[in-house]
């Protein structure tokens, strides 16, 4: 283990011995027990690490705990958990990476609007249903009231009347057909056509006046 007095730091790392003193003083980087000396491996990341805070690449528990919105029992608890890297720089307290603690923040901004949309379509979708529920319970009520007429006979009066619509526009279809087989000119044709569609026009009108259609 290299040992190296606090000017022999400086020369090492580019600084001043009064830039290595402050560091001493501020506890990013202890003396070896017992001596006046730093190692020098030990000296230089507690220096390393003292810059990136003064860029603020580093930030403390406070501050890393305002940024989550949490408390920084919480953040020591996922630190030691290994869902945070902690830096424990000399004597000082634990540093966090900004840049994984913006990660964090981001992805809990994430999941936060994630979970609302997601409540918010599942609150949609509760309305939705409940206004459903009592749509058919009324409807329910009014068909045990005989005030309207059950889905399964409307359902099935329209498709008896769909039926019977097709069979009128088959036979008008067939009359039409047959009226014009024999005649000789267009005028012939024409009158033909409109006297038939006016018939099938005229028949389709009283049958459904005949089930009060219209």
């Amino acid at each position: 283990m290299e040992l190296i007095t606090g000017k022999e730091l400086a020369i090492a790392l580019g600084v001043s011995a009064s830039q290595i003193t402050r560091a001493r003083q501020a506890g990013y980087i202890n003396y070896v027990d017992g001596q006046n000396k730093y190692h020098l491996e030990e000296a230089t990341i507690g220096w390393q690490y003292s810059q990136s805070v003064k860029h603020g690449e580093l930030i403390n528990l406070t501050k890393t705990a305002e940024i989550l919105q949490t408390t920084k029992s919480n953040i020591t608890q996922m630190s030691q958990a290994g869902r945070l890297k902690a830096v424990q720089i000399g004597n000082k307290e634990l540093f966090f990476s900004l840049k994984d603690v913006e990660v964090i923040r981001q992805s809990r901004q994430r999941e936060n609007k994630e979970h609302e949309a997601s409540d918010k379509d599942e609150k949609e979708l509760k309305k939705q249903s409940l206004e459903l529920d009592i749509a058919i319970k009324k409807i329910t009520l009014l068909e045990r009231q005989g005030r309207v007429m059950p889905i399964e006979t409307v359902q099935q009066q329209n498709s008896m009347l769909i039926h019977k619509i097709d069979e009128y526009m088959a036979i008008g279809a067939e009359r039409i057909a047959q009226a014009i087989r024999h005649c000789q000119s267009d005028d012939d044709r024409r009158v033909k056509i409109d006297y038939e569609l006016h018939r099938f026009v005229k028949d389709l009108k009283r049958f459904m006046s005949e089930r009060e259609v219209v």
